[in-house]
């Protein structure tokens, strides 16, 4: 026990010596005194710019020689044209146009101490913007998925398109340009809409507006003597049907003509150099097609199918060996089969009428089998003792709806298609065209003019 005493006294004694000795020496390794915490803080603490406008920072420090710091904006040295730019005088001058995220921080860091640093919160306001264009300003009733272009200035990243006050998804692409989607919904009812753009806060506000017409039901009669170029496209390009060194197949804009009432597409086929083949064929059909998209609705073309009658009247054979190599239909179509309706009339076979329906499924291939559905009509079937369906006119009509595809002649049903039934809104088209193939369309016809007239024509939204 003794041994034990002796020895914490012994410890206790050299803690305490040790102890007096650290305070005299200011306990060792501890060094000097520290000097004061540097303290930085920025002013103004925070702003509300508008775009372009300057404000100068100053960063305040309690550092006996002054500040001495670098400026940055968002974590950018000297900012950037999107969060804005910062001199380093500090500077600031505000982005052109509205970023995001806004606000933006504009900060300090000291020089000679990195860790040290203080910022302020910037807030750009955005302007009022204003409309100038809408790109379509008119489309079909039931016509989905457009993508409308709005032209302007003062759009920012935070801009929102409104159909009628409602905002739809947009899209920034610049100041002056922003895309919306607006859905088959916003096509459904004839009309005409409203449509603005609305810059949130900070400042901002909702633009001037623009009108997007929903076109209706409508009828053309082919008066005149010209095709109006307001609601038909003629094309002058190449067509369907061409075969490498054997067959060329063309839309010419001048087999399109419009005559007392009534419309005329007409068809030529000619030997004619191919490629490398000299004696090659040249096919040249015509095609129109509506400007604008429809969707559900009756549609009705009142033709006389394609013969050799040289006027609507006119006497004209409608036998295959004269017919053969062309095709001609009432249809609508969009992109790649997407939708596909057709009143089709093949020279192949005269008296057969083909009632067709297709949707493809992904557009960026060709239609897949299955893909379809094919209704054929025998002329004596339906017209008793006439053998063909070119020797006068009748009218062709097809009401389709979301659940079906009914088909007519002279308002008389015929078919009616329940599969493969398309939902994008399509153009209106009208074609006659030559093909050089054994089976559908059959095998040129050199030297015969073929002519497909149309009396009127009328598309009608359903109620």
């Amino acid at each position: 026990m003794l041994l034990m005493r002796t020895w914490l006294e012994r410890t206790l004694l050299c803690l305490i010596e040790c102890g007096s000795l650290l305070a005299l020496l200011g306990c060792g390794s501890a060094g000097p005194p520290a000097g004061p915490r540097i303290v930085m803080t920025v002013s103004p603490p925070s702003a509300l710019l508008a775009s372009g406008e300057n404000l100068q920072f100053t960063a305040t420090t309690n550092e006996p020689d002054g500040a001495l710091v670098r400026w940055s904006v968002n974590g950018v040295a000297g900012g950037n044209s999107t969060a804005g730019t910062i001199t380093p005088a500090g500077l600031y001058t505000a982005p052109a146009v509205q970023p995001s995220p806004n606000p933006v921080t504009v900060a300090a860091t000291s020089i000679r101490d990195p860790a040290v640093k203080a910022s302020a919160l910037v807030s750009i306001a955005s302007s009022v913007p204003q409309v100038g264009s809408l790109s379509p300003t008119v489309v079909g009733v039931g016509t989905a998925n457009v993508i409308l272009t709005v032209e302007g200035s003062n759009f920012a990243p935070s801009s929102v398109v409104q159909w009628d006050g409602s905002d739809r998804p947009t899209i920034f692409i610049s100041a002056t340009r922003l895309f919306a989607s607006i859905p088959a919904e916003d096509t459904s009812v004839v009309g005409t809409v409203p449509v603005t753009v609305f810059n949130p806060p900070p400042g901002g506000g909702t633009s001037n507006s623009a009108d997007f017409t929903v076109e209706g039901g409508w009828e053309d009669n082919f008066d005149g003597t010209a095709l109006d170029e307001q609601r038909w496209r003629i094309l002058n390009e190449s067509g369907p049907g061409s075969v490498t060194g054997e067959h060329a197949s063309f839309y010419r804009a001048d087999h399109v003509v419009v005559s007392d009432g009534f419309l005329s597409l007409g068809l030529t086929q000619e030997n004619g150099a191919v490629d490398d083949n000299p004696n090659g064929v040249i096919s040249d059909g015509a095609l129109i097609a509506s400007r604008l998209t429809y969707g559900y609705g009756t549609y009705e073309w009142r033709m006389r199918l394609t013969s050799t009658a040289t006027s609507p009247a006119g006497e004209g054979s409608c036998a295959a060996d004269v017919l053969s190599g062309s095709v001609s239909a009432g249809f609508t179509f969009v992109n790649n089969s997407e939708t596909e309706i057709d009143i089709e009339y093949s020279g192949y076979r005269p008296d057969l009428l083909y009632f067709a329906n297709w949707n493809n499924l992904n557009p960026l291939i060709d239609p897949q089998p299955g893909q379809s559905t094919f209704t054929a009509l025998l002329a004596r079937a339906v017209l008793g003792r006439r053998q063909s369906w070119c020797d006068d006119f009748r009218t062709y009509k097809f009401v389709w709806e979301p659940t079906r595809i009914t088909f007519f002649i002279n308002d008389q049903w015929q078919a009616e298609h329940t599969t493969n039934l398309p939902r994008a809104a399509a153009y209106f088209m009208i074609v006659i065209r030559g093909t050089n193939q054994l089976d559908w369309g059959g095998t040129a016809t050199i030297g015969t003019p073929r002519y497909l007239y149309v009396d009127w024509v009328r598309y009608t939204p359903p109620l």
